[in-house]
């Protein structure tokens, strides 16, 4: 039995405009590493940002713990008045958002520099 490869991902910061995007890769699920993800954001919502994308374009997995935790960045931003932009979602992430209703919810672009950019 093999063990599930846990999510990694890389934090890439813009400057005009002042985004910082998120790029996933592995399973986003219920492992510990995708809990300090969830936290990771939160830490930067609390130090002020409000802009942030998440590129789903590196992503293998994701299951309904997953959706909770982007849910949860969604909602971390929101109450911050920030706003929280998706990139690169797949048509089965795509389904598993649109189930829950939050397709309607979050900015959605095809590419990280369709979101980026929608946010100049």
């Amino acid at each position: 039995m093999s063990k599930q490869p846990l999510i990694s991902y890389e934090r890439v910061e813009h400057e005009a405009p002042r985004v910082l995007v998120f790029r996933l890769s592995g399973k986003l699920h219920g492992s510990p590493r995708c809990f300090e993800f969830l936290e990771d954001v939160r830490d930067e919502v609390r130090d002020g940002r409000r802009s942030v994308v998440i590129d789903f374009a590196g992503l293998d997995m994701m299951n309904s713990t997953g959706v909770g935790i982007v849910a949860a960045c969604y909602t971390s931003l929101k109450k911050a008045e920030g706003i929280l932009a998706v990139s690169g979602v797949n048509d089965r992430i795509r389904t598993l958002f649109e189930i829950v209703c939050l397709w309607d919810l979050v900015r959605h672009h095809d590419t990280e520099d369709d979101a980026v950019a929608a946010f100049g």
